[in-house]
């Protein structure tokens, strides 16, 4: 994902991939974010995240499926 230094955007889909090839698109209202360094970006709840300076970071989300905690990472560049 690619957001200039003071801009926002919104995690649109989370899909999950399974070993027989199979995937699952994940509510995103099961979904928690984290950002790796809020210096960089922050993210709320609902999976906005903003560019607070310019470099690359990235946002850990997690969910739960059948009882265990799943997490994957968005990959965010943030730029002027």
């Amino acid at each position: 994902m690619n957001i200039v230094v003071g801009e926002s955007q919104t995690i649109s889909s989370v899909t999950a991939y399974y070993s027989d090839t199979s995937s699952a698109e994940i509510n995103l209202s099961n979904c928690n974010y984290f950002p790796v360094n809020t210096s960089y970006v922050t993210v709320n709840n609902n999976g906005t995240i903003t560019a607070i300076a310019e470099v690359k970071s990235a946002i850990i989300v997690s969910y739960v499926e059948g009882g265990i905690v799943r997490t994957d990472i968005v990959d965010v560049r943030c730029y002027k």
